[in-house]
C-alpha cells in the first residue's frame, strides 16, 4: 500500500524531473513562434504581392482605356456621331470585351450615343472638372444592375482644340475573374476593390461579391488604411469574427487619387496551417518524451527508491504507534537507504528494550497508583493536601469532594480562598488553633459550608508537612462528612430520653403525651397534636395526648378535639395515614384540603407536618405538628420525627402487646370469656364482698353435654362456633355483676355474687338449661346439645377458693350420672363418689391392654317360628379386685375419655371373629347385633373399620347389624344419613336401638336407611298391665310394620309379655324369658341342643346391655 508520504515524495521527484523538461518545452514554443512569425511574414507577402499585381492590371487597363479612347476620338462617328452610331459602337465593344459601353457625351454629361442607350453621364462633372485639366479621366466607381462598374473617358476637341465633348468607355469588374485566375489565389482566400467609402465594389470569389450597396467591409482596417493611404499589410477579424491577414494597395486613378483600394485576404488558419501542423507534430513529440521520461523516472523511482522508502515509512509508523517489534527488514548493504533502516532497526531494538524495562517500572509504579487511585477515587471520604504557607488552598482533593462539597476538584484548584470560605467562620478558629499548635493527633471536627449554602459536619484526620526548617507547608489527610452521624447521635439522644419516658408511661396516652413534648422542645415547634384510629378504623379521632410550647393554641385544641378524619379526606392527616409516609405542608393557609385552616389561621400556624406512628405496616397514630412560620419542607425535622415515630409504634405496639398478653392471661381466647386465673381473682373478690356484706356466693361448673362428640364429627372448626353460641347463651342468663368463664374445653364456670338466697343460683341454672332447649345454629346445622350445671354455695359448701371449685366440680359430674340435662347442688357424700369415679377411669384406661374385658352373648328369636335366628353381643368388665364390673358403670367414662372407640373395635372384631368360629363348628349362621357408640358412629373412618374387620375375620356384611341409638341419629342428621348410607351400601344391617326414649321425627324415620326398630324395655316390662307402654308398644308395632321395618322387643322376662306382643304382631323377641347373657360356649351349647330345650325361666332382673349412658 502506498503511503500519502510516498507519493509526495514521487510528486516532488516528478516535478523536479518536469522542470529539467523545461527548456525542451522552451525551445518547441520558441521554434513555434519563430515558425509562425515566418508564417505569417511569408503569407502577409504573398497577400500584397497579389493586391500589387492587381493594382498592376488595372493600371494597365487604364492605359488601354485611354490608348483606345484617344484613337477613336479622332474617329468621324466618334466626333460627330449620327443615326445607327449605337450599332457601330457595340461592333467596336465587340473588339474589346473588357468594356461594356461605349459613347459620346456632351460636356454637360448628355449622352449623344451609346452602345447601351444611356441618356445622361453621371460622371460629367467629375469628367468636365478632370477634362479641363487633362485629356485622359477615369469616373467614378457605380453600379448598374447590382454590378460595380467604372468609366474611362477622354477629350474630344474641335479644330480649334476647344472641348467639344468625351468619348467614354465603361469596365465592369470581371476583370478581376482572369486576374484571380492568373495570381493564383490562396485556398479560401479573397480578393477585393473598396471604394473611399468603406463599400465593397467587388469581391472574389464570386460567391462573396455584394453589390455594392449592400456591401460590408472591415471598416476599422479600412479607417487605417485612409489614414496611411498607401499599401500595406494587417491583421484583423472581418464581419463574422474570422481572423484574416490582409494586405492593400490604391488603385491608381486620373481625377481622384485613394478613390478604390485592392484588399487581399487570407484566413489565418489557412495561413498558419503549415506552422500547426508542425505544431502538432512538437508538441506531439515533445509530450511522447515527457511521458517516457517520466515514466522512467516513475517506475525507477518506485523500484529503487520509493519501496524502500514505504517500508521505511511503514517501519517508523508502527513504531510511532508503539509496536517496538516493527524492523524494515532491508538487507543491509551500502546503499544510504539501506544504511538509514540499519540505523532504525538498531534504534528499534534499542527502544524495544528500554520498553521493556519502562513497562515494568511503569507497571509497578501503575499498580501502586491504582492502588491509591482506587483508594482515594472510590473511597466515600475526600483524600486532600492542602497547601497552609504561605496561604491556604488545596493542591489536591479526591472525586469525593464534589459530592461532599458540591464542588467539582477543579473549582477546589483554581479558587485559592475556596478552603478558607468552606471552613464555618465560628470553626476557622479552631482550625487556626490547631495549625497553630500542631494538634493533630486528635481529629478536627469542623463544619463546611457546601457550595449550596447549606452546613455539613466534617471530621479531618491530618498528618503535616514540614519544610527542612520545620516549617508547617501543608497538611494531607481524610475528610469526613459525618453530617449524618452527628444527626443520628442527636436523634439517638432525642430517641434515648423519649424512649426511657415512653416506657415509664402508663397507656398509649401519656407515651404519646411525652413524645409530643419532647420532640418540640428538641426542634422548637410551637405544638405537637396525635390523633388515633377511631370506630372500625375508618376515621381518626384526636388523642388527649398533646403539647403546646407557645400560648394561645387553646382554642385550635379545641377545634381539633371535636374534629373527625376520615381516611379518604384530603387533609394532611389522612394523606400521612392513607402513604404511611410523612405528610409536609408548607403553609396551612394555602392548602384547600385542610379542613382546619381557618382555625389554623388564627391561632397564627403556618407550617405543618403529619407523621404515622407505624409498627411494622399496622397504623398506630398519626402525630402533627405546626410552626408560626410558613417553612419548606425540612428534610432532617421529617427524619427525625419518623424515627421518633418508628421508635414509638415499636413502643406502642409493644404497651398494646403487653395489655393484650395481659387480657389473654386472663381471657379465654376463643370466647374472650374470663379464663381459670381471672374467675379465681373475681371469685376472691366476690367471697370479700360477701363476708363483708354477710351474703352468698354461689359458683357453678357447666358442662356441654356431648360435645366430644360434636367436635369429633363435624370438625374442630364447628366445635369453637358452637362454643362462642353457649358463651353468648350463659352470658344473656346472668346478671351484670356475675362473671362467666371459660375453664377448658366444653366447660364453663360461674361467679354469682352477692346473693340473697341459694334459690337465685338454682334459677340461673334453671335458665341455663332451658336455654339450651332451643336449637344452636352453626356452620349450618342445627344442633341440639344439653348441659349438666354443678353448684356450690359460699361460706355453706366451703370457704376456699380451691374448695369451691372442686365442690362445683363433683355436683356437676353428679348431674351427668343423673342423666346430664340437670343441675345438682354439692352434698358431702359426692365427693366419695367422685374419687371412686376417679379411680374407675384410671383402671378403665390399662383394663383394654390387660384384657380384662369379656363378652356375654343374648340369643334373639324369632316369635313366628320360635327359633333363635340373632345373637347380641354384651360388654363385661372383669376387675380384677372389683369383680364383674356392669356397663353402665364404666361406659360413660369410656366416651368421656374417648377410651370407648378402641373399646368398641375390639368388641366388633372378638364378636365377628366368634360367630365365624362357631358356623366352624357346625351352628347356624346368625345374625349378629353390636352396639355403635355416638363416639364411634361420628367417627369419618368408621365404615373403613367396619369393612376392615369383615374382611380380617370373614364375616358376611349382610350378617352383621350395626345398633345405633335414637339420640345418637339426631346428631347432626345429614351427615348420619350419610355414614348410614354407605353402611347400607356395603351390606350391613342397620337398627334403631331403644326407640321412643329419644327426640326422633317421624319425618326424619323415614329417611333413615334402617332394617330393624328395637322397643326398649322401659316400654316392655309393665305391659299389659300399663295401658300406656302398651299403647306405645303397639304403635310403634304398627308405625315399624307401616314402614316396612322388622320389630324387636327388648326386656321381655314374662309370658303375659311374650303373649301381647306376639298378638300385636312383634317380630323379634329378646330378653331373661329366653335366656340371660351367656358365655360363648353355653350359647354354643344351645344352639346344639335347639329350642325345644328352652324353658320359660322366672322373670328377674339382670344385668343390661351395653349402650350409652
Amino acid at each position: 500500500m502506498r503511503t500519502g508520504r510516498s507519493a509526495g515524495l514521487r510528486a516532488r521527484l516528478l516535478l523536479v524531473v518536469g522542470l529539467g523538461l523545461l527548456p525542451v518545452a522552451g525551445l518547441g514554443a520558441y521554434l513555434v513562434q519563430h515558425q509562425w512569425r515566418s508564417a505569417t511574414q511569408a503569407a502577409q507577402e504573398n497577400a500584397l504581392r497579389v493586391a500589387r499585381l492587381a493594382v498592376a492590371r488595372f493600371e494597365g487597363l487604364a492605359r488601354g482605356a485611354e490608348q483606345w479612347l484617344a484613337a477613336l476620338g479622332r474617329l468621324p462617328e466618334i466626333r460627330a456621331p449620327g443615326d445607327g452610331c449605337a450599332g457601330h459602337y457595340a461592333q467596336l465593344l465587340a473588339d474589346h470585351p473588357s468594356f461594356i459601353d461605349l459613347g459620346v457625351a456632351t460636356p454637360d454629361g448628355s449622352v449623344r450615343c451609346s452602345a447601351r442607350a444611356r441618356e445622361r453621364l453621371p460622371e460629367a462633372i467629375h469628367f468636365g472638372e478632370v477634362l479641363a485639366a487633362r485629356p485622359f479621366a477615369v469616373g467614378a466607381w457605380r453600379s448598374e444592375s447590382d454590378q460595380a462598374e467604372i468609366t474611362f473617358a477622354h477629350r474630344l476637341h474641335d479644330a480649334r482644340g476647344s472641348p467639344t465633348g468625351i468619348v467614354y468607355a465603361t469596365v465592369d469588374l470581371a476583370w478581376l475573374d482572369l486576374f484571380a485566375a492568373e495570381a493564383l489565389l490562396p485556398e479560401r482566400a479573397s480578393l477585393s476593390i473598396v471604394d473611399s467609402d468603406g463599400r465593397i465594389l467587388a469581391s472574389l470569389p464570386a460567391s462573396a461579391r455584394p453589390g455594392v450597396a449592400e456591401a460590408r467591409g472591415p471598416v476599422p482596417l479600412f479607417a487605417a488604411v485612409l489614414r496611411n493611404r498607401d499599401e500595406g499589410t494587417a491583421e484583423g477579424e472581418d464581419s463574422n469574427g474570422v481572423a484574416h491577414l490582409y494586405a492593400y494597395s490604391p488603385l491608381p486613378v486620373v481625377t481622384r487619387p485613394g478613390s478604390a483600394y485592392v484588399f487581399v485576404a487570407i484566413p489565418a488558419d489557412v495561413a498558419y496551417a503549415r506552422v500547426s501542423r508542425v505544431l502538432g507534430q512538437i508538441v506531439a513529440g515533445v509530450l511522447i518524451v515527457s511521458f517516457m521520461v517520466l515514466f522512467a523516472v516513475w517506475k525507477g523511482l518506485d523500484l529503487l527508491v520509493l519501496r524502500h522508502v514505504r517500508t521505511l515509512l511503514e517501519t517508523a509508523r508502527r513504531l510511532a504507534a508503539g509496536d517496538l517489534s516493527a524492523r524494515t527488514r532491508i538487507p543491509h548493504d551500502r546503499g544510504e537507504i539501506a544504511q538509514l533502516a540499519h540505523r532504525i532497526d538498531d534504534m528499534a531494538a534499542t527502544l524495544q528494550a528500554r520498553d521493556v524495562e519502562s513497562r515494568r517500572a511503569q507497571e509497578a509504579l501503575i499498580r501502586s497508583e491504582e492502588r491509591f487511585r482506587r483508594l482515594a477515587e472510590n473511597a466515600r471520604d475526600i483524600v486532600f493536601r492542602a497547601r497552609v504557607h504561605p496561604e491556604w488552598a488545596f493542591e489536591y482533593v479526591s472525586a469525593a469532594a464534589a459530592e461532599v462539597t458540591g464542588y467539582t476538584p477543579e473549582e477546589h484548584y483554581r479558587d485559592p480562598d475556596l478552603l478558607r470560605r468552606m471552613v464555618h467562620p465560628d470553626d476557622r478558629v479552631i482550625l487556626e488553633r490547631a495549625i497553630l499548635r500542631r494538634a493533630f493527633d486528635e481529629p478536627l471536627q469542623l463544619r463546611w459550608i457546601r457550595k449550596d449554602g447549606t452546613v455539613i459536619w466534617t471530621e479531618h484526620s491530618v498528618s503535616p508537612l514540614h519544610d527542612e526548617s520545620g516549617r508547617l507547608l501543608a497538611v494531607e489527610g481524610i475528610a469526613r462528612d459525618i453530617t449524618e452521624r452527628r444527626r443520628t447521635e442527636e436523634e439517638l439522644r432525642l430517641l434515648q430520653r423519649i424512649s426511657a419516658a415512653v416506657g415509664e408511661a402508663e397507656d398509649v396516652d401519656s407515651a404519646l403525651a411525652v413524645v409530643l413534648r419532647d420532640a418540640c422542645r428538641a426542634t422548637g415547634w410551637a405544638m405537637g397534636q396525635a390523633w388515633l384510629p377511631y370506630g372500625e378504623g375508618g376515621a381518626l379521632k384526636c388523642s388527649p395526648a398533646w403539647y403546646a410550647g407557645v400560648d394561645g393554641l387553646e382554642a385550635f385544641r379545641a377545634a381539633s378535639e371535636v374534629w373527625t378524619v376520615p381516611a379518604d379526606s384530603p387533609g394532611m392527616l389522612a394523606r400521612a395515614w392513607r402513604s404511611r409516609a410523612p405528610v409536609w405542608v408548607s403553609d396551612v393557609s394555602l392548602d384547600a384540603g385542610f379542613g382546619r385552616r381557618a382555625e389554623a389561621m388564627r391561632a397564627g400556624l403556618r407550617a405543618a407536618m403529619a407523621v404515622p406512628v407505624l409498627a411494622g405496616t399496622d397504623l398506630q397514630a398519626v402525630i402533627e405538628f405546626y410552626l408560626r412560620e410558613a417553612r419548606p419542607e425540612d428534610h432532617h425535622f421529617a427524619r427525625t420525627v419518623s424515627g421518633v415515630a418508628a421508635q414509638l409504634g415499636a413502643l406502642i405496639r409493644r404497651k398494646r402487646s403487653e395489655e393484650r398478653l395481659l387480657y389473654l392471661a386472663h381471657h379465654d381466647v376463643l370466647t374472650g370469656l374470663p379464663n381459670r386465673a381471672l374467675f379465681n381473682d373475681r371469685l376472691r373478690q366476690a367471697m370479700v364482698e360477701a363476708h363483708r356484706h354477710e351474703r352468698l356466693v354461689g359458683v357453678a361448673f357447666i358442662d356441654i353435654d356431648r360435645f366430644k362428640t360434636i367436635n369429633d364429627s363435624l370438625g374442630h372448626e364447628t366445635g369453637d362456633r358452637l362454643l362462642e353460641a353457649v358463651a353468648g347463651r350463659i352470658q344473656g342468663c346472668v346478671r351484670e355483676g356475675d362473671t362467666v368463664s371459660r375453664i377448658s374445653g366444653d366447660e364453663f364456670a360461674l361467679v354469682l355474687a352477692d346473693m340473697a338466697h341459694v334459690d337465685d343460683a338454682a334459677r340461673v341454672a334453671r335458665n341455663i338449661l332451658d336455654s339450651f332447649s332451643r336449637p344452636f345454629h352453626v356452620e349450618g346445622h342445627d344442633l341440639y346439645v344439653s348441659a349438666s350445671v354443678g353448684i356450690t354455695i359460699y361460706p355453706f359448701d366451703d370457704r376456699d377458693v380451691e374448695g369451691l371449685l372442686r365442690n362445683a366440680d363433683v355436683a356437676m359430674y353428679r348431674a351427668k350420672e343423673l342423666g346430664r340435662n340437670t343441675y345438682q347442688f354439692y352434698a358431702a357424700e359426692m365427693t366419695a363418689r367422685a374419687r371412686e369415679r376417679l379411680a374407675l377411669e384410671g383402671a378403665l384406661r390399662r383394663a383394654l391392654e390387660r384384657e380384662e374385658f369379656t363378652l356375654r352373648y343374648q340369643p334373639i328369636v324369632d316369635l313366628r317360628g320360635g327359633r333363635v335366628v340373632g345373637v347380641e353381643a354384651l360388654l363385661r368388665w372383669r376387675h380384677p379386685e372389683r369383680g364383674m364390673v356392669m356397663p353402665e358403670q364404666f361406659v360413660s367414662i369410656a366416651e368421656e375419655t374417648g377410651l370407648i372407640v378402641p373399646l368398641g373395635e375390639w368388641v366388633l372384631r372378638t364378636a365377628c371373629a366368634q360367630c365365624r368360629e362357631w358356623e366352624a363348628a357346625g351352628l347356624p349362621p346368625l345374625r349378629l347385633g353390636v352396639n355403635i357408640s355416638a363416639r364411634q358412629f361420628q367417627r369419618p373412618d368408621l365404615a373403613d373399620t367396619v369393612a376392615r374387620i369383615l374382611e380380617e375375620t370373614g364375616m358376611p356384611p349382610k350378617r352383621l347389624e350395626l345398633e345405633l341409638t335414637e339420640t345418637l341419629l339426631m346428631q347432626s342428621l345429614e351427615a348420619t344419613i350419610a355414614a348410614m348410607q354407605r353402611l347400607s351400601a356395603m351390606g350391613v344391617q342397620l337398627s334403631i336401638d331403644d326407640f321412643g326414649t329419644g327426640y326422633s321425627s317421624l319425618a326424619y324415620l323415614k329417611r333413615l336407611p334402617i332394617d330393624r326398630l328395637k322397643i326398649d324395655r322401659s316400654f316392655v316390662q309393665d305391659i299389659p298391665g300399663d295401658p300406656d307402654d302398651a299403647a306405645i308398644a303397639s304403635a310403634i308395632i304398627a308405625i315399624a310394620h307401616k314402614l316396612d321395618l322388622t320389630v324387636v322387643a327388648e326386656g321381655v322376662e314374662s309370658g303375659a309379655q311374650l303373649a301381647f306382643l306376639r298378638s300385636h304382631g312383634c317380630d323379634v323377641m329378646q330378653g331373661y324369658y329366653f335366656s340371660e347373657p351367656i358365655e360363648p360356649a353355653e350359647f354354643a351349647h344351645l344352639l346344639a341342643t335347639g329350642l325345644p330345650a328352652l324353658r320359660p325361666r322366672p322373670a328377674r332382673a339382670g344385668p343390661r346391655k351395653v349402650r350409652e349412658s
